[in-house]
């Protein structure tokens, strides 16, 4: 008789259970037809806000909190156009909406997945846009709810002063280290952030779960939930990859190369951008030629002197040559591991293929338009002075903003080549491009710690 009893009151329970899961699962259902209906109708969408509807009051442009935060990063971008990478959960589907002077568009999204993952990414083409207007990003959730909204804009890409945050060594697990870091450079109001390779320690993760590793990361740093975007481009090193020290050997590098390219969405042609060979890329504004160098799909074994010992291979070699010769412009170029590090034991392109280095230098110093080094990969910034090319240029190294740090890196590393250096301490590079003509280009760096300490400040020109 107890044993009856106690089946009937969980057979109850269980089916309590189902119904209140029923009734939210149309409830739920019912919000979104209402709001689906209410979309286009000022009146409707306040009516529904008035209820408590947030999804409804952001559409309506009234005040409105996200109930469920996103990793967001603004991608791409040029004058008119912009692409917004967004991840969510696998199992949700997100509704996305623009806002402007009033003004609401409902955007296009394409999805990206992984097998072995509870988090997707959305990818967001935005077209004819105004460089001079703001735009609100409005992600609305299945339950009609207001998921995250951000502020974002696009760039004047035909002025001739930007700034220009340049970081490397983005170590998630320094939870607190990272929050104060990313706060303080957002103070700073760059134009575009730059990751100068190790945005994502993935050192040791397997092929698989290199998705997951990218997500997390995502989900633990302060960039990526903030409430103004900052445009984001990327090269990558070895701890994007999964292994320090990868090359064209490891075995894990398309399947890394696919989810760099998912979650930094630099693969596809647009406005001033174009891709290059492996996950490389250029971008044209503010007067200069932006090359976001690929450093480890083609490169040779470190310190083996093949026949064909390479940094960046062959094809990215002719067709950065290629590209920098039909434009003229300055040009920056970017890699995740330093350029001139002849002097240290650590990843460098002179110091691991020093043959194909002193070719390609030559071959740079040919070409008649001057050539900046921009790069990470070490645990420390500096700037160093450069006459190989056959003119005075520099190569700035960035970094770390939130990873570890070498207190005497400068004492048991040093330089003849150093103008300024800052290690011990994590620390970002602000570069500010103050003229960029054919020619010539003038630009400040500024090395800046915890609490906005400047570290040091040099105004350059190269001129070829």
């Amino acid at each position: 008789m107890r044993k009856h009893f106690l089946n009937s009151v969980l057979t109850l329970f269980f089916a309590a259970l189902m119904v209140s899961g029923l009734t939210a699962c149309v409830s739920s259902g019912k919000r979104r037809q209402a709001l689906e209906s209410a979309i286009g109708d000022k009146a409707k969408l306040e009516d529904l806000c008035s209820t408590g509807e947030a999804g409804a009051c952001a559409l309506a442009g009234k005040p409105a909190l996200p109930q469920k935060p996103l990793p967001v990063m603004q991608s791409e971008t040029s004058a008119n156009q912009t692409r917004i990478v967004v991840q969510v959960p696998k199992s949700q589907t997100m509704t996305y909406f623009m806002r402007s002077g009033g003004v609401l568009t409902r955007l296009n999204s394409e999805r990206m997945n992984s097998s072995g993952s509870s988090w997707a990414v959305d990818h967001l083409d935005i077209f004819l846009l105004d460089p001079k207007a703001e735009y609100e990003l409005l992600v609305i959730g299945p339950d009609s709810n207001l998921y995250d909204k951000r502020v974002f804009k696009t760039l004047d890409v035909d002025r001739r002063r930007a700034r220009l945050a340049i970081v490397s060594g983005l170590d998630d697990r320094l939870l607190n280290e990272q929050t104060k870091m990313w706060t303080e450079l957002a103070a700073q109001k760059p134009d575009v952030v730059v990751i100068a390779g190790d945005g994502v320690y993935a050192d040791g993760v397997s092929s698989s779960q290199i998705w997951n590793r990218y997500a997390d990361v995502r989900a633990n740093l302060e960039l990526f939930r903030a409430a103004r975007l900052i445009p984001v481009f990327a090269v990558w090193n070895g701890q994007d990859l999964g292994k320090i020290g990868a090359d064209r050997t490891f075995a894990g590098r398309e399947k890394a190369a696919e989810v760099f390219h998912t979650f930094f969405a630099q693969k596809k042609p647009a406005s001033g951008f174009e891709p290059g060979p492996g996950t490389s890329s250029r971008w044209t504004a503010f007067g200069a030629n932006f090359f976001f160098l690929d450093n480890r799909s083609f490169r040779s074994p470190n310190g083996v002197d093949l026949p064909d010992q390479t940094h960046f291979g062959l094809d990215q070699e002719q067709w950065l040559a290629t590209k920098i010769s039909e434009s003229k412009q300055p040009s920056f170029l970017i890699s995740g591991d330093q350029f001139f590090g002849g002097y240290h034991a650590f990843e460098s392109f002179e110091g691991d293929h020093p043959k194909r280095f002193k070719s390609e230098i030559e071959e740079l110093g040919k070409i008649k338009a001057p050539v900046v080094f921009v790069s990470g990969g070490r645990s420390l910034s500096e700037v160093l002075k450069l006459t190989a090319l056959g003119y005075t240029t520099f190569e700035i190294t960035s970094g770390p903003i939130h990873a570890a740090t070498s207190v005497d890196a400068f004492k048991k590393d040093p330089s003849p080549a150093q103008l300024a250096g800052a290690a011990g301490q994590l620390n970002y590079i602000m570069l500010e491009i103050m003229r960029a003509e054919r020619g010539l280009v003038r630009f400040d760096v500024k090395s800046f710690g915890p609490g906005s300490k400047l570290f040091f400040q040099k105004t350059l020109m190269v001129k070829h």
